[in-house]
């Protein structure tokens, strides 16, 4: 994962296009095409002539455009091990290629761990008795940087530093024992291709585009970021931020007599600067798929990778004009510090690659949890790692039946007071025959994961428990940096980092704009939102105002909510401010709106008459409330940072965290918080809605809401601290809605209020709540097998 550096030493390739009759640089001697697919092939040659391309029986013509570039597609072809020439002519000139081969091509991309090389790898001396072969090939793309899409290789725009480490010549090379064979090839892709070849019994090109220290934005198009708010504001936003400070930086250590020519400051990763050089001119060649081996520099913003990959993985796919694409990503190794520990980025980036195989179609992950050193970031061991890539390709790639490519994955778990009990899809070994299962950790209400012990009950199953846990309800396994965790199928694959919860991460990215759902399906074929974790969070941290303090009531300055653009909230229906996740509520004095008119419904009544967690509005526009119980006034500064709740402003009146204006609509994995009406909020004639495992929390009004004749299902989703008061949950009209195994707590009315037409409560946790279920009684209600305290 080395970091690299852009200014010192750098030169320009250029390459002039349109002089002479040329290939595109991907297309050398040796090279591999594709089989089973059309093949584009492309290059430059005069402008506006004819050229034609010949190739085994396939005879194409076509003529250049005005930049002098022309491209043909080679119908698809069968596999062919026989070399044989690929031969362009134009304007009586002929450019002839040689022992070209037909089979898979693969591109292997990344960061410096794809580019980990053989001879520095556990099994090198294994590897060169096993690996060399005439039909397997590479070839390496720069490495280069580039500010905008370059047309070829290493033209115009392209930049490379001389103390980058190169790795090829520019050619597609045979995988030899020679210098730019086996001794420069990635070793995860050598294993992966020398699989692929044996397996298939075909030729494989292997094409290296990888770079050390690269985040994943750098291999991005800049429309892909510019098209996401989110992208915009943490990833373009934030290079602006560093690219100011780095020219200021680099003026300075310009103008310093004393400074050492050998240590300029740093640059920044430029935006898309390598998928302008190293992805962009070798589109659209034809290939059967990636494999990617990227994360350790995006593991600090490790939870907001899991919605970036995906979207580089469809631009990628729209780049080289093939939908269906293969992509295949290794999870993260071990890293780092050998501990118990509840927070680790190293598993959060793990869990955000691993959720690619759930947001796109021809897609695997493989773990590689037991591959990594707890003080290496360049762990050697790359030969599993290969191998487990090679065995996804052929089963859910080439189709191969009865094999097992992948590690054990939790079905279904189910928690019972004393732990739970997992329910994994394949049988379950320990390391090394280890008597003690290791790895998981449990929590209960108040998200404090312990150490827990756990035993395989039966093949598939295992059960966990916690002597410090007396009520789980989440659980997480290898959840550390360097986990210590042994479960394994019988091929040795470990099982991978999981989380049963949804809970905030330590990276968790905040979408700051509310979800509007307008896109449903059918009742058979129901549209999917898998938010994947997402947190979209619409509260404004406002503790540092200026507040005026008098003991536990604190008043704000004249104008603040018109500050913010807020007006009033009207009295009695939503919570104006919160203290931490804590709503602050307005009561309504309805003696003082009788002698005001003028303030019926503004909140105004005297600061005297709050209670602890309420507030009020005074006539010259600011507000005051009263801390409540258990959370003492004061500024969160230096070592009181941790005592002190800060104080939030939710949205605007009327913002929902989620609109859904559609039917037939499955929303999973979403988190809304702070918003200023209802966390979801479904109005009109919908049908078939169902939320999975999504939390509303701390909402000025309901964290649920259902309207008119909505038709509703809730499953494994919590509701708390929400601020209406008539409830956590409130569905009316004439909707009809079921929740099933929910946690509901904490909200200011009741857990459930419910005057629509007929309500199901099952299986859920209500606690904290003075109100469980206010129904009216006209309404068609049953609840079971509730746990209410």
């Amino acid at each position: 994962m080395k970091h690299s550096f852009f200014v010192t030493g750098l030169f320009l390739a250029s390459t002039l296009l349109g002089e002479g009759l040329s290939f595109a640089k991907i297309f050398t001697d040796h090279c591999v095409l594709q089989r089973d697919m059309p093949v584009p092939v492309w290059g430059w040659a005069e402008p506006e002539v004819e050229v034609t391309v010949e190739f085994s029986s396939q005879k194409k013509r076509t003529t250049t455009d005005k930049t002098g570039k022309w491209m043909i597609r080679l119908d698809p072809m069968v596999a062919n091990t026989k070399g044989q020439q690929l031969k362009v002519t134009a304007f009586g000139t002929s450019a002839i290629l040689k022992d070209i081969l037909i089979g898979e091509v693969w591109l292997a991309s990344g960061q410096s761990n794809m580019g980990f090389s053989i001879p520095k790898s556990t099994h090198a001396e294994e590897a060169r008795k096993l690996i060399p072969h005439p039909m397997f090939r590479r070839f390496k793309v720069g490495p280069y940087i580039a500010d905008e899409p370059l047309a070829d290789i290493g033209t115009d725009g392209a930049f490379q530093n001389p103390h980058w480490r190169m790795g090829d010549d520019g050619k597609w090379r045979t995988v030899d024992n020679e210098r730019f064979g086996l001794d420069w090839i990635s070793a995860v892709a050598a294993w992966f291709g020398h699989e692929i070849r044996i397996s298939q019994g075909v030729p494989v090109g292997i094409i290296e585009s990888h770079f050390g220290g690269s985040k994943l934005y750098c291999w991005m198009p800049r429309g892909s970021l510019e098209r996401s708010p989110e992208f915009t504001r943490d990833i373009i936003e934030r290079y602006r931020d560093q690219k100011k400070k780095w020219d200021d930086a680099y003026a300075a250590w310009q103008d310093d007599p004393n400074r050492d020519p050998n240590r300029p400051p740093t640059e920044p990763w430029r935006l898309s600067c390598l998928y302008n050089a190293m992805i962009s001119p070798i589109a659209p060649l034809a290939m059967r798929g990636v494999i990617w081996y990227q994360g350790e520099s995006n593991q600090g913003r490790a939870e907001a990778y899991r919605r970036q990959l995906p979207t580089m993985v469809k631009e990628w796919r729209q780049t080289f004009r093939q939908n269906d694409m293969a992509f295949l990503a290794v999870q993260l190794p071990a890293f780092g510090k050998v501990r118990v520990w509840p927070r680790s980025p190293w598993a959060e980036i793990r869990e955000s690659i691993a959720l690619l195989e759930k947001s796109l179609p021809n897609t695997a992950t493989v773990v590689s949890t037991d591959c990594g050193l707890p003080d290496e970031i360049h762990p050697p061991l790359k030969k599993p790692i290969g191998q487990r890539l090679a065995l996804a390709a052929r089963s859910k790639i080439y189709g191969e039946k009865n094999l097992v490519y992948r590690e054990p994955r939790p079905e279904k778990i189910i928690f019972q007071e004393k732990g739970a009990l997992i329910d994994f899809d394949q049988n379950l070994f320990t390391k090394d025959e280890q008597t003690e299962v290791t790895g998981f950790s449990l929590a209960g209400l108040d998200q404090k994961f312990h150490p827990a012990q756990a035993r395989i009950k039966s093949d598939g199953k295992v059960w966990v428990t916690s002597d410090k846990v007396k009520e789980a309800v989440a659980v997480r396994y290898a959840w550390q940096d360097s986990p210590i965790a042994n479960l394994q199928n019988k091929q040795s694959m470990p099982v991978g980092t999981f989380r049963s919860d949804i809970w905030e991460l330590q990276t968790q990215a905040r979408i700051t704009a509310p979800l509007v759902l307008k896109s449903g399906g059918t009742p058979d074929k129901p549209e999917v939102f898998d938010g994947q974790g997402m947190l979209i969070d619409l509260g404004t941290k406002v503790s540092e105002h200026d507040w005026i303090m008098d003991g536990d009531l604190w008043t704000s300055q004249p104008g603040f909510l018109k500050s913010f653009g807020h007006t009033p909230r009207i009295a009695g229906q939503t919570a104006g401010l919160f203290i931490g996740d804590i709503p602050i509520t307005i009561p309504r004095d309805h003696k003082a709106e009788k002698d005001r008119p003028d303030m019926k419904s503004k909140c105004y009544f005297p600061p005297e008459k709050l209670k602890p967690g309420e507030m009020g509005y005074a006539k010259d526009g600011s507000l005051y409330f009263r801390w409540p119980k258990g959370c003492k006034p004061g500024k969160a500064i230096g070592a009181d940072r941790g005592r002190f709740k800060p104080i939030i402003l939710p949205a605007k009146n009327g913002v929902n965290g989620v609109s859904i204006a559609c039917s037939n609509i499955i929303i999973r994995n979403l988190t809304v918080k702070y918003a200023g009406n209802d966390g979801f909020n479904i109005h009109g004639n919908r049908k078939g809605i169902r939320l999975e495992n999504v939390r509303a929390l701390s909402c000025a009004d309901e964290g649920i809401s259902a309207h008119e004749t909505t038709e509703m299902e809730v499953f494994d989703s919590e509701i708390a601290w929400n601020g209406s008061i008539s409830g956590g949950v409130t569905d009316v009209n004439d909707s009809v809605t079921t929740y099933r195994n929910c946690i509901v707590h904490d909200n200011t009315g009741a857990a459930f209020s419910f005057t629509g037409k007929a309500h199901r409560v099952y299986d859920s946790l209500i606690y904290n709540q003075e109100k469980t279920f206010h129904v009216h009684k006209e309404v068609d209600f049953k609840e079971e097998r509730n746990k209410i305290k």
